[in-house]
């Protein structure tokens, strides 16, 4: 058991030299450690509220999307429905233009045509007669023709 006196007294001193030299550095370790975890910690908890009011806030938000959305399916409908209108209104009144002037034009074809045809009918009306009168003047018809002409033409001078 003596030999073991001087390892254990060895021993002894030696952790007690270690304790005197390191106990400042290992509780200055101790403390740092301690403030590093305290601040991790803190702000690990800041963090956490603040995630927290963020999914607050965007379940607020969410909230009021559906109500928005809402709010902008009527807003389309109600301006659908406007437009829906107005585009009849714009229509109907666009036939009716459509119709007038289909109408106005087809009274001036009309007119035309009807001008045309009395020309038309009046030139053959004269070919004609003038056919017929070729056919039945005779030879005394032609010289009373002049006879008469020349009268007029002395009367008028």
């Amino acid at each position: 058991m003596e030999t073991l006196i001087f390892p254990f007294i060895n021993l002894t001193a030696l952790l007690v030299l270690l304790a005197m030299v390191l106990r400042k550095p290992l509780a200055e370790y101790v403390v740092n450690r301690h403030q590093t975890v305290s601040n991790e910690l803190m702000t690990a908890r800041d963090a956490l509220m603040t995630a927290k009011k963020q999914v607050e806030d965007f379940n607020s938000r969410l909230k009021g999307i559906d109500a928005e959305l809402s709010s902008l399916r009527a807003q389309a409908r109600e301006d659908g429905e406007k437009s829906k209108v107005t585009i009849l209104a714009s229509a109907g009144k666009l036939s009716s233009m459509i119709l007038s002037d289909a109408k106005a034009s087809a009274s001036s074809l009309q007119s035309e045509f009807r001008t045309s045809l009395r020309r038309e009918l009046a030139n053959l009306a004269l070919v004609r007669a003038e056919a017929r009168l070729r056919d039945r003047l005779t030879g005394e018809d032609h010289v009373r023709i002049r006879q008469e002409f020349s009268t007029l033409v002395e009367k008028t001078q």
